[in-house]
């Protein structure tokens, strides 16, 4: 029984130590107790060559009627919260990132653009807002089916995660389109940006089943928050520009300043 207990309190202790906050501490170190008192059992017996007889009012008989269901009751309420702590893990970081790409949801994305928007209104400091979509998506999901489609969803969040700064924000805002927002970045160095993520999704090609995709992207590039009153209003000026790349032949970027 010591044994079994100390190898489930080390593999709990070590899921503490990387989440000092984990309920798995406190159920590791409730183990570590009962394996002391097994090892005071065995000492025991090692010393007097046999142990006291349970009937025998003792402290050792007294700890042994209550280690089991004190343990039990324990160990009982201990993972019932784990369950629910780890549930609740899960239930925020669905809520926090799209399922497939692993990059911000929507919900989560607009939720940190909004603080990123209000904080560059504060301190007067520019920020770009890009919004990327996949050129002939549906063409791809009828050719190859959905899972090719996935595979080149993916693909392009990894490569922009790659190209992006770690300060800037990354979400997926639908379907096959994305959006980026650049911290204290005015419109031209946003464009260097998106002009660079745009051809190096061109020279990509993503492999499924034998066949090599080739992905392009258009994107629409809007500044803020030098005129803007809202997020959204900056949103729907990138989606001018984007409407606008998407017009003039796709595979490019567009700037607002150029959307009539």
């Amino acid at each position: 029984m010591a044994g079994m207990w100390g190898l489930c309190a080390s593999d709990l202790l070590q899921v503490a130590h990387w989440n000092p906050r984990a309920l798995a501490g406190m159920l590791g170190y409730t183990l570590l107790g009962a394996v002391g008192f097994n090892i005071a059992r065995i000492a025991s017996l090692v010393l007097d060559g046999r142990l006291p007889a349970l009937e025998t009012p003792s402290l050792l008989a007294t700890m042994t009627f209550l280690t089991g269901p004190i343990l039990t009751m324990a160990l009982g309420i201990g993972f019932i919260l784990l369950i629910a702590e780890r549930l609740q893990e899960d239930l925020r970081r669905t809520a926090t990132y799209d399922a497939l790409t692993g990059v911000f949801s929507r919900r989560a994305f607009l939720t940190e653009a909004e603080r990123a928007f209000a904080n560059a209104r504060r301190s007067r400091t520019p920020f770009s807002l890009l919004l990327l979509d996949l050129d002939h998506f549906k063409r791809i999901n009828d050719t190859f089916g959905h899972q090719a489609g996935d595979e080149v969803l993916r693909a392009f969040a990894e490569l922009a995660q790659r190209m992006l700064r770690q300060g800037d924000l990354f979400g997926r805002y639908g379907g096959e389109e994305f959006c980026a927002l650049l911290p204290d970045t005015d419109r031209d160095g946003a464009w260097t940006v998106a002009e660079r993520l745009r051809a190096h999704l061109s020279d990509l090609t993503v492999e499924h089943q034998g066949h090599r995709l080739a992905v392009t992207v258009s994107t629409g590039l809007a500044e803020g928050p030098v005129n803007a009153n809202s997020l959204d209003a900056i949103i729907a000026d990138a989606d001018k520009a984007l409407y606008c790349a998407k017009a003039l032949g796709r595979n490019r970027v567009e700037i607002h300043r150029n959307v009539a």
